[in-house]
């Protein structure tokens, strides 16, 4: 399942102090829902910088009864209605929705945690962009499943640095990114999977 795909399965709230990102995750729904033949409505749609946005969706916008509703940049419990798809604040408005946090790991990357399921995107053109994991931060995953979920770094820094041709520096920084987004762990000079990440059962990411 793609990352859109699971923000729009069901209510979700998203945390993120990005407005770039909660400007993507909004346009970049309502772009699918419409794909979908939906009709789409956006709360607090005079909230959105208009002015700066260059890729506006072409689809139309319309709050009738039956529309899908995404709510942008809600303050308060109030801006949410009693039946939405998708909202997007800087805090937990509300209690009773699935709920997920936006949060950086470096540059453009952003992470966004659903459930068991963590997902890599960038910002670009104002869209939501799924990113997979680099080849040599693939390899360190497999690796880990391979040996059972854990392996000291040196060990890992030394297979995987064989497997890909990579240097060892280079598989010391793909291993502080998967940590920066939260699929490993690092602890003691030992480097484990991330047993919330998804990623012990073969997670989407790879």
């Amino acid at each position: 399942m793609t990352l859109i795909d699971d923000l729009l399965s069901e209510p979700t709230l998203v945390r993120t102090y990005y407005n770039s990102v909660s400007i993507a995750l909004i346009l970049t729904a309502w772009e699918e829902l419409a794909k979908r033949g939906k009709k789409v409505c956006i709360v607090n749609v005079e909230k959105v910088p208009w002015q700066y946005i260059t890729n506006r969706p072409k689809a139309e916008l319309s709050c009738e009864e039956g529309a899908e509703v995404l709510v942008y940049n809600a303050e308060r419990a109030q801006d949410v209605p009693l039946k939405f798809r998708l909202v997007t604040s800087v805090k937990r408005v509300i209690e009773d929705a699935r709920y997920g946090v936006a949060e950086k790991v470096e540059g453009n990357l952003f992470r966004l945690q659903l459930g068991d399921e963590i997902y890599l995107f960038r910002v670009v053109n104002e869209r939501v962009v799924e990113e997979g994991i680099p080849k040599v931060g693939k390899s360190i995953v497999e690796v880990l499943q391979e040996y059972g979920g854990s392996l000291p770094m040196k060990d890992v820094v030394l297979i995987v640095s064989g497997k890909t041709r990579a240097s060892r520096e280079e598989v010391r920084q793909a291993i502080a990114l998967l940590k920066n987004a939260g699929l490993v762990e690092v602890e003691e000079g030992v480097v484990s999977l991330n047993k919330n990440s998804g990623l012990k059962g073969q997670g989407h990411l790879l």
